[in-house]
């Protein structure tokens, strides 16, 4: 199963007395895979800031993850999806998302309890335009982490940034994305 986690932890970060409000739509898609889908959500509800809506991108043959999904205690807009791939069906996330910020989580994946507490301290920290800014984390992988790599011609994020140089990849499975 994937992770998606907070950074490492910092005793001394602490969330200021009047946090930025982070009005977060976690976007999930899915195919196939109630039980998956299930445990990603719980680790949702878990968040120690709650998001404001909880989208799920549907593009399974049965209907056996909308069931489980209208019988979770997370409310939830259910959407069944376009059946065109991961793209598509996070485009329908996106869609039907009122958030500010859209964070997107794969169904086989868990949302950290402080991710979003981190992204909040750092907001709260000023100095750039959080309408304007990519709030990034990362993703451990059977063990391993998972960073983003820069580009190859053909698009692909083939080799490990050099020392120094500026990002221009993210992992979308660890990064909060503003809506405007």
């Amino acid at each position: 199963m994937k992770r998606y986690t907070d950074s490492p932890p910092v005793s001394t970060r602490r969330l200021p007395a009047d946090p930025p409000q982070l009005r977060v739509s976690v976007c999930i898609c899915t195919m196939d895979r109630p039980v998956e889908l299930e445990r990603a959500l719980q680790s949702v509800g878990g968040s120690s800031i709650p998001p404001v809506q909880v989208v799920g991108s549907d593009d399974s043959a049965g209907d056996e993850t909308e069931r489980r999904v209208a019988e979770h205690p997370l409310p939830i807009t259910y959407l069944r999806g376009p059946r065109s791939g991961l793209g598509a069906n996070r485009n329908c996330d996106t869609m039907a998302a009122d958030g500010d910020y859209l964070l997107f989580l794969d169904d086989d994946g868990a949302m950290g309890e402080r991710f979003l507490d981190e992204i909040a301290i750092v907001a709260s920290a000023g100095g750039f335009d959080p309408s304007m800014t990519i709030f990034t984390g990362i993703d451990i992988e059977n063990g391993e982490v998972v960073e983003p790599n820069a580009q190859d011609f053909l698009g692909f994020q083939s080799r490990p940034y050099r020392p120094g140089e500026p990002l221009q990849t993210v992992v979308i499975n660890a990064a909060l994305l503003p809506r405007a």
